[in-house]
């Protein structure tokens, strides 16, 4: 190609000498000398088309042949088989254009485009998880639902797919058994779903699937597969330790002490896998401890010993009489109500004291008499009058800070609801007129048939409280001002309150209404 080019400028560059000098008069003659070229100018591209397997799947390289039309520049990688006809062996999928180029120097783009080299085996992996424990997913107990999604994976026709027998679910190397494994079939895949429920293993949870599992058409087999999913399942209650000593002012500090991590508790303060609060007052409960895994331990907290703040209760049974000592959590009346399940709360009396205001705590009680509607009776210990309904008043609340209100029990200041001797045969009412009946008696027609507690402040301390009915049981518990209440003529029979840290509430709540409806 250059020397075509050269010998074309030579001769013009001669063509043009003698054109311009075309006889030279000296002492010799030169004689003229005319050179003609003949050119033949090519504008057109070159024509070449590729043929090679596209559709069939292969292990084996593809031999592309290139065909062209005319003489081309040599293709870097191609080799020239004979006049016209290129070829090139492929070792992997492409998709690329070739550029041809004639002597000339026109191109033409040819594209290859080559997908069925097929020398990949069949993949395996876990796309996707799931645990009901979804607060703390990496841990699960024998109540968690797993869910697992595997997929294989291949370009071409599977033709020995995957079986639910190869799959191997493990759990610390012990073999587990799947509640379902779902396989669906997909344009070239296998979707796997795996459901695992009440796992009864401890350890951490694996899926093994072994190699040649899963074969496609060419023979290409799956290499094995290991999924180790983080996922650690625990059935085994955490252990705590529960130690309690006494602060300054009259507090009580209690540590609780676990062999393994748990969930945080609200208003409890942490350090590493030790809890510890500070308490004011007396209190016994059981606090829901939950480890990661969510199995549950119940620590008993019982604290007598606090006297920052003190809720003191007494009740007053008919045929019974006063009876006192009762504090937090306790059953108020239950002395009496060993004695005859039949007794009503005629009365009951508080007392509060310590690190608080005389009316931190208030009351108010529903009070029904026998005599009915209008109704009115006496106190035998207060000497006051007594109505059918709320006494004093329905928007009226009793605490220590009313004289009058307080009786002494066991030397000590109370505020009273109710009237104490009122249910007795013979009894009459506050005009001396109709004498309760001996078969009226026996009934117990009178007493508080609903109360209600409230705290000047509730931004640290909530008051729960819950009664009893006879034959019924403990109603559903109330809090804060509720009113709690069977029917306004049916009697208590008996009573527990609760003064609680606010944190702490939910824990005595859940346990009391888990209590509804059963009897003591």
């Amino acid at each position: 190609m250059e020397r075509r080019k050269i010998v074309f400028i030579l001769s013009i560059v001669i063509w043009i000498c003698l054109e311009i000098y075309p006889t030279v008069q000296a002492k010799y003659e030169i004689t003229t000398i005319r050179t003609i070229a003949h050119l033949e100018i090519d504008r057109t591209a070159p024509i070449g088309t590729v043929t090679y397997s596209e559709k069939e799947p292969t292990k084996e390289n593809i031999m592309v042949t290139l065909k062209v039309n005319e003489e081309i520049e040599p293709l870097e990688g191609w080799t020239k088989k004979e006049e016209n006809i290129w070829q090139k062996e492929y070792t992997e999928n492409t998709n690329e254009k070739i550029t041809i180029q004639d002597l000339s120097g026109n191109q033409t783009e040819i594209p290859i485009k080559i997908s069925n080299i097929d020398r990949e085996a069949p993949t395996i992996k876990v796309k996707n998880w799931s645990n009901s424990n979804k607060e703390y997913p990496e841990f699960a107990n024998q109540e968690a639902t797993i869910k697992i999604w595997l997929e294989v994976e291949e370009a071409n026709q599977i033709q020995d797919l995957l079986q639910e027998e190869e799959i191997e679910i493990r759990i610390q190397d012990e073999k587990i058994t799947a509640k379902q494994i779902q396989i669906k079939q997909v344009a070239g895949k296998q979707q796997v779903e795996i459901i695992l429920e009440n796992i009864e293993k401890e350890g951490e949870l694996k899926i093994e699937i072994g190699k040649a599992s899963v074969i496609d058409e060419l023979g290409n087999e799956n290499e094995a597969y290991l999924w180790n999913s983080g996922i650690v399942v625990d059935n085994t209650n955490p252990v705590v330790k529960v130690t309690q000593k006494a602060m300054e002012k009259g507090k009580v500090e209690v540590v609780m002490e676990m062999n393994e991590k748990i969930r945080p508790l609200e208003g409890w303060n942490q350090k590493e896998n030790q809890y510890s609060k500070i308490f004011d007052n007396n209190i016994s409960y059981e606090i829901p401890v939950q480890d990661l895994a969510g199995n549950i331990s119940k620590a008993r907290i019982e604290i007598k010993d606090a006297t920052s703040i003190i809720l003191s209760c007494a009740s007053h049974n008919s045929e019974v009489g006063w009876t006192f000592g009762y504090g937090n959590y306790d059953i108020v009346g239950l002395k009496a109500l060993l004695q005859k399940r039949e007794l009503r709360t005629e009365a009951l009396a508080f007392r509060i004291e310590g690190n608080v205001e005389p009316d931190f705590l208030q009351v108010r009680a529903y009070v029904y008499t026998h005599w009915g509607e209008g109704s009115e009776a006496i106190c035998q210990d207060t000497k006051k009058k007594y109505v059918h309904g709320f006494n004093p008043s329905s928007t009226t609340w009793k605490s220590m800070n009313v004289k009058e209100d307080l009786i002494s029990l066991n030397k000590k200041d109370y505020f009273i609801l109710g009237g104490a001797g009122v249910n007795l045969r013979g009894q009459t009412d506050i005009k001396g007129e109709k004498p309760i009946p001996d078969k009226i008696a026996e009934q117990h027609l009178y007493g508080i048939s609903g109360i209600s507690f409230k705290l000047k402040d509730t931004s640290v301390y909530s008051i729960i409280y819950q009664i009893y009915i006879e034959e019924i049981g403990w109603l559903a518990p109330c809090k804060n001002e509720e009113f709690a209440c069977y029917q306004k003529d049916r009697p208590i029979t008996g009573l527990r309150v609760a003064l609680v840290p606010n944190s702490e509430l939910n824990y005595i709540w859940n346990v009391w209404e888990k209590e509804t409806g059963t009897k003591f």
